[in-house]
């Protein structure tokens, strides 16, 4: 009997050890907190689990979060608030934030903007982009001093309103891209003063519904380095004195901006610093042709113009904002000796412009059909040879079926230029300027010698379209020999120093402005030693005793009546 007992008790506790072994829980209870967890607000719990009181980078993406919590650290540089439900930008969560930096909201609902209150003092970076901004209130509170980089690109925004970024006197990057924008006021980039903007350096525009760049706003941009005009399907012309105010502009992108059928070349007199312009020839479809790639062609022009030329790029450099294209090499050109070829990431010279011209092979298949069926026409084409940035007279020939002149050919030394003078002398500079003559030009080289110089210097490769080129680092009150020479495949033209048709001269620099001024200053201050001189001398002379030439000594006259009366008595 006991050993039956023994043996109930032993499966028993086998049976439940087996149980305990084989049993699963059916849920866990487990401690997360909300910061760990993507789908939970944070604004339920808003202080619970936030990082440490020192710390200076947060991340709040995707958290479905309808405003930022109260208790966010006072330390934050750096603030990731992307992907989220806020609706507005301003307020006391972001006002407190006083050594925050660099804040990102894109991705949000945000559809208010309170410029004047709630901005953190200083803040640099504010990435607004992707919002529901359909306009943008008048800046009118206290500087934010500190703000370089605005970004409001994906915002159904409309149109800007006057000093709209009044109070952004530091900004220097502003991106308004694909967006709805049709329409920019006048003053739009002017401060409360009426000031320019003179900070900001890049303006993307890509994207927007914007027809022409109007000099109303643009003129208020003078230190803008960097335009974007891509992907612009309103965009048409580019012309008049939009870059009057804007000498500085380095950088011009127009790809991809199938709208854009005229450019005024005389625009470009006016950004002596240009460096890469990229523009975009659209495609015009021909009647069952297919549609071929475009290809990438660089064009180098002359401070600057838009003429074709032979170099070919083979790459295609058509990178999203705010990447610049990188053209494998451009050909420059060095003033003292000959042209070399550096990569862009050198910064070329002011004077040579890489343009690249991004065409399209059913183009010149349609100008071809064109060509055949236009009837000739015996007009002259609008051509003089002595206009400076003109348009090769066989593209005009080309686009307007026009008569040119009679042409040598290529394979022929060209004619020597006539050489018109010089203008804007200095000391050590001047202009020179020339007219082309009647041949295939490919370039031009001017060459100078100084009188009693023992080495002749030379300015090559000078695009084909200039008829001007300044010539620097002369030496003051020197006589200089110049010559203008053009160059095809044939060779170079020969000098010639008389006739109507003279390619050389001689001309004189002014003095140095420094002796001018030097003896301006020693003749002035001899004046005024002299001056003072003369005045010491006749107040001297004004203060000095009068002499008495007269007698003082005591004389004693007779009266003869008196002496008779005295005898009487």
């Amino acid at each position: 009997m006991q050993w039956t007992l023994l043996l109930l008790l032993m499966v028993r506790s086998q049976g439940l050890a087996g149980l305990s072994q084989d049993t699963i829980p059916l849920f866990r209870l487990t401690h997360l907190g909300p910061w760990d967890n993507p789908n939970s607000r944070a604004t339920d719990s808003p202080c619970q689990g936030l990082p440490s009181a020192e710390a200076t980078s947060l991340t709040l993406a995707n958290r479905s979060l309808e405003r930022l919590p109260s208790c966010l650290p006072h330390t934050l540089r750096s603030l990731d608030g992307s992907h989220n439900l806020l609706q507005a930008f301003g307020g006391p969560e972001f006002s407190r934030l006083s050594e925050l930096r660099v804040l990102t909201l894109n991705h949000n609902r945000i559809s208010t903007l309170h410029w004047d209150h709630g901005t953190p003092t200083g803040l640099s970076e504010l990435d607004l982009s992707h919002n529901l901004l359909a306009a943008l209130p008048p800046c009118a509170g206290p500087p934010v001093r500190n703000m370089r980089t605005l970004m409001l690109a994906g915002n159904p925004l409309r149109a800007l309103q006057s000093r709209t970024f009044a109070c952004f006197k530091e900004l220097r990057l502003l991106n308004l891209s694909c967006s709805e924008l049709g329409h920019i006021a006048h003053e739009t980039f002017a401060l409360e003063d009426g000031g320019p903007l003179e900070a900001l350096e890049v303006l993307d525009l890509s994207g927007t519904r914007l027809e022409r760049v109007e000099s109303g706003w643009i003129r208020d941009l003078p230190q803008l380095k960097s335009l974007y005009l891509r992907k612009m399907p309103r965009l048409k012309t580019l012309e008049g004195d939009i870059f009057k105010k804007t000498p500085n502009l380095q950088h011009l992108d127009c790809q991809e901006s199938p709208a854009l059928t005229s450019v005024n070349t005389e625009i470009f007199q006016d950004t002596p610093c240009l460096q890469v312009l990229l523009l975009q020839k659209p495609s015009r479809a021909l009647p069952g042709a297919a549609g071929t790639g475009a290809e990438q062609i660089a064009t180098r022009i002359p401070e600057p113009s838009i003429s074709p030329a032979s170099t070919t790029l083979p790459g295609k450099h058509l990178g999203p904002w705010p990447t610049s294209p990188n053209p494998r090499s451009v050909s420059q050109t060095n003033q003292r000796t000959q042209a070399t070829t550096r990569d862009l990431h050198t910064h070329p010279p002011q004077d040579k412009i890489p343009v690249l011209l991004l065409d399209d092979d059913s183009e010149e298949e349609e100008e071809t059909q064109h060509q055949v069926a236009a009837p000739h026409q015996d007009v002259s084409c609008d051509y003089h040879p002595c206009k400076h940035l003109q348009t090769p007279c066989a593209e005009l020939q080309r686009r307007f079926r026009c008569r040119c002149p009679g042409l040598s050919g290529e394979d022929s030394i060209p004619d020597p230029p006539k050489l018109q003078g010089v203008s804007e002398m200095t000391d050590t500079s001047m202009l020179v300027h020339w007219c082309a003559p009647n041949s295939v030009v490919h370039w031009y080289q001017i060459s100078y010698l100084a009188e009693g110089g023992s080495g002749n210097q030379s300015v090559v490769d000078i695009y084909a379209t200039a008829r001007q080129h300044p010539l620097y680092k002369l030496s003051p009150s020197t006589t200089y020999h110049v010559c203008v020479q053009a160059a095809n495949r044939a060779g170079l033209s020969q000098p010639q120093t008389s006739g109507w048709k003279r390619s050389c001269a001689t001309f004189t620099t002014k003095p140095s402005s420094v002796v001018i001024f030097w003896g301006l200053c020693t003749s002035s201050g001899l004046l005024l030693v002299s001056t003072l001189v003369l005045s010491v001398c006749l107040w001297r002379q004004r203060w000095r005793p009068h002499r008495q030439f007269y007698d003082t000594d005591l004389v004693a006259f007779k009266n003869p009546a008196r002496a008779e009366e005295v005898t009487q008595w």
